[in-house]
């Protein structure tokens, strides 16, 4: 995969003329990682802004007491879109460790070639700072959710986020990384993780087979996430 072609498959450059892209892809490198590869981790210098063409990456807070170097999880980074831009602006060490959750393809664009692009296109400027808007945004609920919901309103509130966009009471999807990142994710241990699958599963709420799940009756989860 080449330059052009990772950046096309991010969603906020998506809809850009050809030649900003073009532009854009002279200050861009695609990286390959294979499964539980490094990005890079905490305290390493900002290299510019990142983008997930293919595959995804964890990112997470070192765990001092265990070893485990992604053992806080703070979030999956999917296909199409971008992490750590704030960062990259900002021009300081990443405050979290980033490892690949699956063979990827990262776009990393240089710092400067953004910058360049803002400055001479105000529509784009406008869409950047959006999209760090919204990204500002959402970490706020979650934290909220984090901090004041109980445990079966997480664990609801997680499963209904693989609902289709069709209306459907019913669904099915596989977990995009292991139990145990999901749960630091959901800040529960693993075995919390796993009991309140269990009583949803014996509630005939969901179905559990290995890392596929399947929801019975998403009314139920929703009125539990409420």
């Amino acid at each position: 995969m080449n330059a052009l072609e990772g950046l096309k498959r991010l969603r906020l450059f998506a809809r850009l003329p050809d030649t900003q892209l073009a532009r854009l892809a002279r200050g861009t490198q695609v990286i390959h990682l294979e499964r539980n590869d490094w990005l890079f981790r905490s305290g390493e210098p900002a290299l510019g802004f990142y983008g997930i063409a293919k595959g995804k990456v964890l990112l997470g807070f070192p765990d001092s007491l265990t070893g485990d170097t992604i053992g806080k999880a703070l979030a999956v980074i999917n296909e199409g879109e971008m992490f750590c831009d704030a960062i990259a602006f900002l021009h300081t060490p990443y405050p979290v460790n980033a490892q690949a959750g699956a063979a990827c393809d990262i776009v990393l664009i240089e710092r400067e070639a953004i910058i360049g692009l803002i400055a001479e296109d105000e529509d784009f400027a406008l869409k950047m700072f959006g999209h760090m808007s919204r990204a500002m945004e959402k970490l706020v609920y979650e934290v909220r959710d984090l901090k004041l919901s109980s445990a079966s309103k997480r664990v609801a509130c997680f499963l209904l986020h693989y609902a289709p966009k069709v209306a459907s009471n019913s669904y099915e999807f596989t977990l995009p990384v292991q139990k145990q990142v999901v749960a630091a994710r959901l800040n529960m241990s693993p075995a919390h993780f796993s009991r309140a699958l269990r009583q949803l599963e014996q509630a005939e709420v969901i179905e559990v087979r290995g890392r596929n799940i399947g929801v019975l009756d998403a009314q139920r989860l929703k009125d539990l996430s409420s």
